[in-house]
C-alpha cells in the first residue's frame, strides 16, 4: 500500500493534461512510500486527533471468501518521477493534505 490522496492525484493528472505529457506509456501515480493500511490508519487517526484505541489489526488472509490477489500491491512510481522530474508525496505529506481538507470541512 502506497497511499496518495485524491487531491494529490488530481494535481498530477492536471500536470499531465496542462503540459500535454500523454505518452503511450503506463505510469504509476501513487505515494512514494509503502506502509501497511493498519499503520496508515493509525497515523491518520492520530494526526486528526481521533480515537484510535479500539482499532484492531487484521489481515486480508483472515477472510475466507476474499478475492485472490497478490500480497504486495504497491506500485513503483520511479518511472513517473524520473520522466517528469517530480517527487510524489510521501506518507507525511499525504497526511498533511488530508488533515488540511479535514479541518477545512469540519
Amino acid at each position: 500500500f502506497n497511499p496518495i490522496t485524491i487531491w494529490e492525484l488530481s494535481e498530477e493528472i492536471q500536470f499531465l493534461i496542462e503540459n500535454d505529457k500523454f505518452e503511450r506509456t503506463i505510469f504509476h501515480i501513487a505515494g512514494s512510500e509503502n506502509i501497511t493500511k493498519y499503520d496508515f490508519g493509525l497515523k491518520l487517526l492520530k494526526e486528526l486527533k481521533l480515537n484510535y484505541k479500539n482499532v484492531d489489526q487484521g489481515s486480508i488472509n483472515d477472510f475466507k471468501k476474499r478475492a485472490k490477489r497478490a500480497g504486495d500491491q504497491t506500485l513503483s512510481v520511479s518511472l513517473y518521477q524520473k520522466r517528469f522530474n517530480k517527487v510524489l508525496p510521501n506518507i507525511n505529506k499525504s497526511l498533511e493534505t488530508i488533515k488540511k481538507f479535514y479541518y477545512e470541512k469540519y
